[in-house]
């Protein structure tokens, strides 16, 4: 019995003379840093999985690293803390502002600690929406507008921002509008001119795409109807039209071509029913020309100029 207590302490002795020697040729990692290879210091990446990539420290058996959300001498949320074993680790995160740092170690020292930063932006503060309907400076009859876009995948809605196309405030009301679809139908409390911008949200992360230029749109109320003169009319003959409801008055305008890019004379019509006399036109004699008519409603809202404008001859 006193032999075989005698053999157990000799491999005792033996294990632990092992272990102490060991620990005596390990070698010491105080005041060795890391050569660290990636994520570099102060990086952006658009991609949520993150490499962290250091060269092999001669000596450590293995590393400690730690991520944190924000800073470490603020008040960080912790995202990892943990041990490996070789030269890379990596981990998806979310969108946000990192810190991290690594440090190697083995039985008996470790080595200086490296600190770094990062960031992770979402894919769709990258993106584009695409296909958004009404165009630029679109000029619509009525109130209601029909918006639409190409959906991205990213995102999970929408906001559509509406203004006062003059100022570019928040006259509209609301002046804000959420939708998760891609298409939004609105019915203007006016006629007017306005301006709206889109942006696509990821609410998760709080990501949006970039700040849209504004575009712009006017929100005409029907043409004046009925537009009568003939060809080869006298001077004591009279440009004649129905106002339409919204209407209170009306701005004729005369070309000298059917196209209707060279005005000749501009007047306003305060009257009801609407009319103007053409022996009063102050215009040259013997001439061709071409008229129109769109009428104003309060605030100088104006409707949609009439088509199909008449010609007359003057004598």
């Amino acid at each position: 019995m006193n032999k075989l207590v005698k053999s157990i302490c000799i491999v005792l002795l033996i294990v632990i003379a092992a272990a102490s020697c060991k620990e005596a040729i390990e070698p010491n990692l105080s005041n060795k840093g890391l050569d660290v290879l990636s994520p570099a210091d102060g990086s952006t990446s658009y991609d949520p999985s993150i490499t962290f990539w250091w060269n092999k420290l001669e000596g450590a058996s293995k590393y400690r690293i730690q991520i944190v959300q924000n800073k470490f001498d603020s008040i960080p949320v912790l995202k990892t803390d943990t041990n490996v074993a070789g030269e890379q680790f990596v981990v998806s995160l979310i969108p946000g502002k990192y810190q991290w740092r690594i440090w190697g170690y083995n039985a008996n020292s470790f080595s200086d600690t490296v600190t770094r930063s990062f960031k992770i932006i979402d894919s769709l503060a990258l993106a584009t929406i695409a296909n958004l309907s009404p165009a630029n400076h679109f000029v619509n009859i009525g109130k209601v507008i029909n918006f639409s876009w190409t959906a991205l995948p990213s995102a999970d809605k929408y906001k559509i921002e509406l203004a006062d196309s003059a100022s570019l405030g928040g006259t509209y009301n609301p002046p804000v509008i959420y939708t998760i679809s891609s298409s939004y139908k609105d019915t203007f409390p006016a006629y007017g001119d306005y301006a709206w911008r889109l942006n696509a949200i990821k609410t998760s992360n709080n990501t949006q795409t970039q700040i849209q230029t504004w575009r712009y749109l006017s929100l005409l109320f029907a043409a004046p109807t009925s537009l009568t003169a003939k060809d080869s009319v006298v001077q004591k003959d009279s440009c004649k039209w129905l106002r339409p409801v919204d209407g209170i008055s009306d701005s004729i305008y005369f070309y000298t071509n059917a196209q209707l890019s060279l005005l000749a004379h501009k007047e306003e019509i305060q009257s009801s029913p609407p009319y103007y006399l053409i022996d009063t036109l102050d215009l040259p004699r013997h001439k061709s020309y071409w008229w129109t008519v769109r009428s104003f409603a309060t605030a100088n809202k104006k409707s949609a100029i009439a088509t199909a404008p008449k010609k007359f001859y003057t004598k």
